[in-house]
C-alpha cells in the first residue's frame, strides 16, 4: 500500500513539473497570468503559484551556478598545474631529483581535484577506494610506485560508477 502512495505522488509531482513548462511557454508567449489560467484549465492563483517556483528554482540555479563557477576555476588551475607538473617530470630523465617532486605536485593536484570535486558533489565521495586521504604516505614512494599510484586513481576514477568517463578519459589523456 505504500508503493501505491508514492507512485502517486511522484505521478502528481511530474504533473506539476510538466504544467509548469506549459506555464513558462504561455508566459514566454506574451500571455498574462489570466490567459494562462484559461489556456491551462487551471485557477489565477495555480499560475502565480508555479511562477513563484519557477522564479525560485532559476534564482537556485544562478546562485549554484556561481559556486561551480569558482570551482570549476579552481579545478582549471589544478589541471593546469598537474599538467606542467607531468610535463616537466617527462623532461627530466630517470634517476634526476627533481622528478620526483614534479610526479609528487601532479599527484596532489589530481587528489586536490577529486576532493574539491568530492566536497561540491560533483563525484561520488570514495576517498576509501582512492586512498588519497594519506598523502604522507604516498609523498615517500619511489618515482615508479608514484607513477603506478597516479595511474591506478586515474583507473578507479575511470571504472566507478558515479564518475562522469569523460572527465576520467581527459584526465588519462593529459599524460599522453
Amino acid at each position: 500500500m505504500r508503493t501505491a502512495v508514492t507512485n502517486t505522488e511522484a505521478t502528481k509531482q511530474e504533473q506539476i513539473d510538466m504544467r509548469r513548462e506549459k506555464v513558462k511557454k504561455c508566459i514566454r508567449l506574451g500571455m498574462t497570468y489570466q490567459m494562462a489560467a484559461d489556456a491551462l484549465k487551471v485557477h489565477k492563483n495555480t499560475i502565480v503559484s508555479d511562477m513563484k517556483a519557477i522564479k525560485d528554482e532559476d534564482r537556485s540555479k544562478v546562485v549554484n551556478a556561481e559556486a561551480y563557477t569558482e570551482i570549476g576555476a579552481h579545478i582549471a588551475k589544478l589541471d593546469e598545474s598537474e599538467r606542467l607538473a607531468m610535463m616537466d617530470y617527462h623532461a627530466c630523465q630517470p634517476g634526476d631529483a627533481k622528478r620526483n617532486s614534479f610526479l609528487r605536485t601532479a599527484m596532489q593536484a589530481t587528489a586536490e581535484k577529486i576532493q574539491l570535486q568530492q566536497q561540491a558533489g560533483m563525484i561520488p565521495k570514495v576517498a576509501d577506494n582512492l586512498n588519497i586521504t594519506g598523502m604522507m604516505e604516498v609523498m615517500k614512494l619511489p618515482d615508479d610506485a608514484l607513477e603506478r599510484r597516479l595511474q591506478e586513481l586515474k583507473q578507479t576514477l575511470l571504472t566507478s560508477d558515479d564518475f562522469e568517463g569523460d572527465y576520467a578519459n581527459r584526465m588519462l589523456a593529459s599524460d599522453n
